[in-house]
């Protein structure tokens, strides 16, 4: 369905639009339960003229878009297409929507007017383009004029952003959210964008590979557990680890809780990766009794559908099991 993004040139209308379609439909169904994201109160206007930077041709275009989402929607969508749109090697995945809207969520709604990324941090826009293509340099290797390409597109962006950084300073910090959520999202991804790569699945360090690792972190911990459920029930860990490692627990918790595990996932030392794979082999071990007891139906449906649990006494129970994890 997709042409192969090892060369970014490849990529025509029709890939950029099935990607733009397939975002479009994931941020509708970004929570859709809490009025944040889909307020019928802050809905864009209908037509409007929006200013795109055209990578491959340096120009800018005005389009007139007509909107149906949430301005929070909207930003959420904006953050995605230019995710994908300077990550080749990656662009998008069914999934990230669930992974950003944490993100954006703590931002737009950070009360500190002074904590933006933006004026913290005054060389974030070049550190930020160089992170984004960085992510997909594997894709340039034998491919020197796409690189050349994008450095020279690169420091085009910037300059362009020096013209209006006396604007932007004047923002509060809910006003940076849409950019401190992308710098923050790509930083996030740089660390787990393994495993959103399908070529890498059975490699050393890819998705199955970390689904391994958890395996082992459980036969370490608790031998028992894990041959019950992998050699008893032979509850594959692909069946339920899959989602809660790619999408980092979002769809496992409510978003209250989802945003206490992110504390500890995104503050621990160690660094998130090892950090949540003590989180998901703490699941295992809190519900150890049920499994237990349970046959390869029962025990599929219960890791599936995670049950309500003390998340703190979560984190700590997960905090045992390596080095230090705050709780």
């Amino acid at each position: 369905m997709v042409a192969d993004a090892t060369n970014s040139n490849t990529r025509g209308p029709l890939q950029d639009t099935e990607i733009i379609e397939q975002i479009d439909r994931d941020v509708k169904r970004t929570h859709p339960d809490m009025q944040f994201f889909n307020g019928d109160s802050s809905i864009a206007e209908s037509n409007r003229v929006s200013v795109y930077l055209d990578i491959k041709h340096n120009f800018l275009k005005l389009v007139v878009l007509t909107s149906r989402f949430s301005l929070h929607q909207e930003a959420m969508r904006h953050i995605l297409i230019i995710f994908a749109k300077l990550n080749p090697g990656i662009r998008y995945v069914q999934g990230m929507n669930e992974i950003l809207a944490p993100l954006f969520y703590v931002f737009k709604n950070d009360p500190e007017p002074n904590n933006a990324v933006w004026l913290m941090k005054p060389l974030l826009c070049p550190l930020l383009l160089y992170k984004s293509l960085r992510l997909s340099y594997t894709n340039y290797i034998g491919n020197m004029s796409a690189v050349i390409h994008d450095l020279i597109y690169s420091v085009t962006f910037v300059h362009a952003l020096k013209l209006v950084s006396s604007d932007i300073r004047k923002l509060s910090a809910s006003e940076h959210a849409e950019a401190d959520a992308f710098f923050c999202f790509v930083e996030l991804l740089s660390g787990f964008r393994d495993n959103f790569c399908q070529k890498l699945d059975n490699s050393v360090v890819g998705i199955r590979s970390t689904i391994s690792k958890l395996s082992e972190l459980l036969k370490k911990h608790d031998g028992e557990l894990w041959r019950h459920l992998e050699v008893t029930t032979k509850v594959n860990p692909q069946f339920y680890a899959f989602r809660w490692i790619t999408l980092l627990l979002t769809q496992e918790f409510n978003f209250a809780n989802c945003l206490h595990i992110w504390d500890t996932l995104l503050s621990d030392p160690e660094g998130p990766q090892e950090t949540l794979l003590r989180i998901c082999c703490a699941m295992l071990i809190l519900v150890r009794r049920r499994l237990l007891a349970g046959d390869f139906t029962s025990n599929l449906k219960l890791l599936q559908n995670y049950p309500s649990t003390n998340i703190s006494h979560l984190l700590y129970a997960a905090s045992k099991l390596g080095g230090p994890s705050a709780s």
